[in-house]
C-alpha cells in the first residue's frame, strides 16, 4: 500500500498556488480550428462502431469506466484490482488517505482557469503536429498550417477514408485498448473475449471502500496537473521549473501570424466527414462483445480520480504517495502496528 502524505500535499497545494501563469492571446483562426477539431473528434468517438460490438452506449460506458479505474488504480496506487490480494489493499490505501484527507483541502481551494487557455494551446499543438506534420512555433508556421489542412482534408475524402488525427483518436478509444489495460493482450484470439469478461467480473466484486475527499475537491488539481503534462507534451515547457514565464513568452512571440490565417472554405463539415469515417472503418472491424452487454461496474468514480491526481502528481515530478511511515503520527505507523 501507499499513503497519501499530508506533508507532499500541503506543499504541493502551496508550489501550484505560487505559480504565475502567463496569459497568452490565441488568435481567433486557431481557436476557431481549435473548437472544430474538438468537436469533430468527440462526435466521432461518441458515435464509433458500439452497435456493431452489440453492447449498446450504456453498457461501452460501464467497460470503459471499468477499463480506466483499471488503469488509474495500477498507475496511481499501484494495486491491480484483478489479484487476489486487491480488496486488503484497497482498504488499507482508502483508510490512510482518509486519516489525511484534510490536507486535500489547499488542493480544492486552487483556481485552475489561468491554465485552461495555455492547456487549449498545447492541446492544439499537438493535434496540428500529429494530424498534419505542422510545428505551429515553426517559422512560416501559419502558411504551413494552411496548405496541409487542404491537402490532408483532400487526399483522406477522395480516397474515402479518415485522417490520422480521428484514426489515433479512435484506436485509443477502442474496445481492444480497453482490454489490453486491463492486461488482455489480444481481444480477438480464442479466449480473449472471455478472459476480459472474467476480469471485469473480478472487478464487479470488489466492495469500494469510501473516499472522504470529494471528487469536487480533486477537480481543481487535476485540472491543473492535467494543463502541466498537456504543456510539457505540446509546448515542450514544464511550467514547475524557474524561467517557465519566460520560455513560454519565446516560444509564442510569433502566434500574431495566425490571425490572418484563413480557414479553408467548408472545413467544419470536411472534418466531421472524416470523423464520420473513421467510426465507420472501426465499426466494420469489430469483435461481438455481446458477452459484456450485462456487466455493471461499481461506484468507480472517486477511486479513479484520486488515483488519476497521484499518477498525474508523479507525472508532473512531484510525487506525493509514499511506500513507508514518514512519522509517528503518519496513517502508515498506525497501520503497520495493527
Amino acid at each position: 500500500m501507499i499513503c497519501i502524505c499530508s506533508q507532499k500535499l500541503t506543499a504541493l497545494a502551496e508550489l501550484l498556488a505560487e505559480i504565475e501563469v502567463p496569459e497568452i492571446e490565441i488568435p481567433g483562426p486557431l481557436m476557431e480550428l481549435s473548437a472544430m477539431l474538438t468537436a469533430s473528434m468527440s462526435a466521432q468517438l461518441g458515435a464509433a462502431g458500439t452497435a456493431s460490438l452489440g453492447l449498446d452506449a450504456a453498457a461501452m460506458a460501464e467497460v470503459s469506466a471499468a477499463a480506466q479505474a483499471m488503469a488509474s488504480v495500477e498507475a496511481g496506487l499501484g494495486i491491480d484490482l484483478t489479484a487476489p490480494s486487491a480488496q486488503l489493499e484497497l482498504d488499507a490505501t482508502i483508510a490512510a488517505l482518509n486519516a489525511n484527507a484534510e490536507a486535500f483541502l489547499g488542493l480544492g481551494a486552487l483556481d485552475p482557469g489561468p491554465w485552461l487557455e495555455l492547456s487549449s494551446l498545447a492541446s492544439l499543438a499537438m493535434k496540428l503536429k500529429f494530424g498534419f506534420g505542422v510545428d505551429m512555433f515553426s517559422a512560416g508556421a501559419s502558411l504551413a498550417l494552411s496548405a496541409a489542412l487542404e491537402a490532408a482534408l483532400a487526399a483522406a475524402l477522395s480516397a474515402g477514408g479518415s485522417m490520422a488525427l480521428f484514426a489515433s483518436a479512435q484506436a485509443s478509444t477502442s474496445l481492444s485498448a480497453m482490454a489490453s489495460a486491463m492486461g488482455v493482450a489480444n481481444l480477438g484470439a480464442a479466449g480473449g473475449m472471455g478472459e476480459f469478461a472474467a476480469k471485469l467480473d473480478l472487478l464487479a466484486e470488489l466492495s469500494i471502500p469510501e473516499i472522504e475527499v470529494s471528487i469536487g475537491t480533486l477537480m481543481p488539481p487535476l485540472a491543473i496537473l492535467g494543463a502541466i503534462a498537456n504543456i510539457s507534451l505540446g509546448l515542450g515547457l514544464n511550467p514547475l521549473l524557474p524561467g517557465f514565464g519566460d520560455a513560454l513568452a519565446d516560444l509564442t512571440a510569433d502566434l500574431s501570424a495566425f490571425g490572418s490565417l484563413e480557414l479553408p472554405a467548408g472545413l467544419d463539415a470536411d472534418l466531421s466527414a472524416a470523423a464520420e469515417a473513421a467510426a465507420s472503418a472501426d465499426a466494420s472491424a469489430s469483435l461481438d462483445a455481446s458477452a459484456l452487454a450485462d456487466f455493471e461496474a461499481p461506484e468507480l468514480g472517486s477511486l479513479t480520480a484520486m488515483a488519476s491526481f497521484v499518477a498525474s502528481c508523479e507525472a508532473a515530478g512531484f510525487s506525493v504517495g509514499m511506500s513507508g511511515a514518514c512519522g509517528a503520527a503518519c496513517p502508515m505507523s498506525f497501520s503497520a502496528s495493527v
